[in-house]
Order: C-alpha cells, then sequence, then structure tokens
C-alpha cells in the first residue's frame, strides 16, 4: 500500500491516528487538528437569546433527530427555552414535521445554511452535538471560541477539547435525559456558565487557533526534514 512508504503522515485526530498505528501504515504518524479563525468567533459581550445550538449537516449520522428529543426533555424543565438548529440536508423538512408533530416547533428554529455562523454562535449559549461518530468538529470548535458551552456526545476524538466540568460536558450518546439535565444546570447557574465559557475559548484558542497550528506545521516539518544548508 502507498501509505507505508511515507516517512511522516499527518492526520487530523487521534482517532485517525490510532486507525493507522494499527494497520501499520506509514513510519511515522503525527497529529495535528484542523485550524480556525478564533478572532472571527470572538465573543463580543452581546446578550445570547438562545439557550441551544447545534450547526450540522442534518444527515442520519449525525442523529439530528436526538437533539430533538432532548429538547423535548428540556422543555419539561424550562418551558420557555429557546433552540436553533443551523444546517441543511436531506433530513431537514423531516425534522420540521418531527418538532411540529413533538410540539415544540415554537422553541425550535431551522435557519437552514448560513454564511454568517459566527453570529449565531455568539448569540447561543450551549452547543449541542448528538453525532454517531466524530473526529474532532471543527463546528465545535468553532462554538467554544465563540463562548458557547459544549455538552456533545462522548465520542471519537470531542475529547480532546471537552474536558468534563472544566471547559464542557461529554454525555453518554443516547442519554437524553443526562443531556436535558446538565444543559438545565448550566442554564441555571450563571456563574457555572460563565466559568466554561472563558475556559472551553482558552482551550480551543491553545489548541486549534490558525497560529498555534502553523507553528505545530512548522516544528513538524523543521523536524522531519531538517532546515538544510547553504551550499
Amino acid at each position: 500500500m502507498l501509505a507505508r512508504r511515507f516517512d511522516l503522515i499527518v492526520v487530523r485526530g487521534p482517532s485517525a491516528a490510532e486507525f493507522m498505528k494499527q494497520r501499520g501504515l506509514g513510519r511515522r504518524i503525527e497529529v495535528v487538528p484542523g485550524s480556525i479563525d478564533t478572532r472571527r468567533f470572538s465573543p463580543n459581550g452581546e446578550y445570547r437569546p438562545y439557550d441551544v445550538v447545534t450547526v450540522s449537516r442534518l444527515v442520519p449520522y449525525k442523529q439530528p433527530e436526538h437533539l430533538l428529543e432532548i429538547l423535548i426533555r428540556l422543555r419539561e424543565r424550562r418551558p420557555g427555552f429557546r433552540a436553533l438548529i443551523v444546517g441543511d440536508g436531506p433530513l431537514l423538512e423531516a425534522l420540521k414535521a418531527q418538532a411540529a408533530e413533538r410540539r415544540i416547533a415554537d422553541c425550535v428554529e431551522f435557519k437552514g445554511h448560513v454564511e454568517n455562523v459566527e453570529r449565531y454562535l455568539r448569540e447561543s449559549k450551549i452547543f449541542v452535538l448528538t453525532s454517531k461518530s466524530e473526529g474532532l468538529s471543527i463546528a465545535m470548535a468553532e462554538a467554544m471560541a465563540a463562548g458557547a458551552v459544549p455538552v456533545v456526545a462522548d465520542v471519537g476524538d470531542l475529547g480532546e477539547l471537552v474536558d468534563n466540568g472544566k471547559t464542557g460536558w461529554r454525555i453518554s450518546p443516547g442519554g437524553f435525559d443526562e443531556y436535558a439535565d446538565r444543559i438545565d444546570s448550566l442554564l441555571r447557574d450563571s456563574a457555572e456558565f460563565r466559568r466554561c465559557s472563558q475556559a472551553a475559548r482558552v482551550a480551543v484558542v491553545a489548541h486549534s487557533a490558525v497560529e498555534s497550528i502553523a507553528g505545530r506545521w512548522c516544528n513538524l516539518i523543521e523536524n522531519v526534514c531538517g532546515t538544510g544548508s547553504a551550499a
């Protein structure tokens, strides 16, 4: 296989690195995550009218119907909550119909595809992700950069940024009541929310900011290739 001929293979997260190592692909495997422009998503102190937001392609493996189950339970705890679903995909119309059928349509806004996603992330308190599998979600990293606290499925590489009780919370997949309880707790305790919000941004700036990732690439290339010398 071609991959076995490379001196260095760079992947985006630990799960991919483990996959490559188990199969003996590449002489050296290193992880360099994707970068985001954290300045673009910097919180500006404006009011956050949305309690819950998700940004996702609405496809089966993202399990957006699980989000509706969480919101149904959240409404029992917080009847006046507001949620925002940003993203397009083949499940959009079915989700709208399900929201109406389950009588939460008045609490949920479907925005579809948007270009200025940073606006909605800055206006939201909690970022929720219910995917069946994930690498290190760029949408989640952007939300954290905007100060939204992640409450996400404990899958894939999300734990690279989500440290339980510090930068957010990872929830057992399918734990709808656990999701709702954690979201409700964060919304009730403004001090905890602010602490997690600030820690989330600090973590993602250190891990995924363009400047940080550029430095990691430079160090890695120099380490592997050397600086060379003039003739």
